[in-house]
């Protein structure tokens, strides 16, 4: 069930931004959320392909795609701020100039020096204090923006979006915290199922379901060019937040079953 929600992440993600991006792609704001809806389904589809058959190249691919991803969403703002006649963040240019360096140096040192050390290796801790340093800068810009908007309305609805974000940041950065921080465990015997839930860790994919509502949210700001009427925003993300509450709790279940079930087979 957690390579589900992984998978459906990806599909959705990657789906809003086609969508967005064929209605008018000369759109300087629609290409900005191409490219970050784009990475976001990579990221969740390259681990949910790493979770599945355990190939360890997907996992340096998810790692890699994350640490672009908060360029690309201080670049999004950027453009839709300019897009509204509002107050732009910080240039994203800086970020996106900084990243390819990140992740070469990530690569090559993981390849070279910590290929073979099961969790965490200096490479995976760099990178990934890199990548969500990044996210805090992004979440501090838009936070700015949002603290100096005169219109109240509109400082609401941007920060339904920074409360997004910042969610799918901390449940996300939890589960990766947390993954690394389990003892290493032999999968090579594991049934595809209890491996791909045993590389995913102990947290449930809260951070993917959070990133979704995010993606989903954007689009339509994307789509109408002005945030949606609060009201209609609680009524969408309630609806999208209600499916994903009964993916949590199947996979919970999902959990508690295969677990006995592993038992059962190992007594036999």
């Amino acid at each position: 069930m957690n390579t589900l929600i992984y998978m459906l992440a990806a599909l959705f993600c990657s789906a809003f931004a086609i969508r967005a991006w064929t209605a008018d792609r000369r759109d300087p704001v629609r290409q900005a959320f191409m490219v970050f809806g784009g990475l976001t389904g990579v990221y969740y589809a390259s681990f949910t392909l790493y979770l599945l058959p355990g190939i360890l190249v997907f996992d340096h691919i998810h790692s890699a795609v994350g640490a672009f991803l908060p360029a690309a969403a201080l670049g999004f703002f950027d453009k839709l701020l300019r897009k509204r006649g509002e107050r732009r963040t910080t240039s994203s240019a800086q970020l996106w100039a900084l990243t390819p360096l990140a992740v070469i140096a990530f690569l090559v040192f993981q390849l070279t020096l910590f290929q073979n050390i099961p969790r965490a290796s200096m490479a995976e801790v760099g990178l990934a204090v890199f990548t969500f340093g990044a996210f805090a800068m992004t979440l501090r810009q838009i936070w700015r923006v949002q603290r100096t908007t005169e219109d109240q309305i509109e400082k609401a609805r941007l920060g339904y979006l920074l409360g997004l974000l910042a969610a799918a940041v901390v449940f996300s950065g939890l589960e990766t915290l947390i993954r690394n921080l389990s003892d290493a465990t032999d999968i090579s015997s594991l049934g595809i199922i209890t491996r791909s839930m045993v590389l995913q860790g102990d947290v449930p994919p809260l951070g993917a379901v959070c990133a979704t509502l995010f993606c989903y949210v954007l689009y339509q700001v994307v789509e109408h060019y002005r945030l949606l009427d609060l009201y209609e925003i609680f009524a969408r993300l309630f609806t999208l937040a209600a499916a994903s509450l009964v993916l949590v709790v199947m996979d919970g279940v999902t959990v508690i079953r295969v677990g006995s079930f592993s038992d059962y087979n190992a007594q036999a």
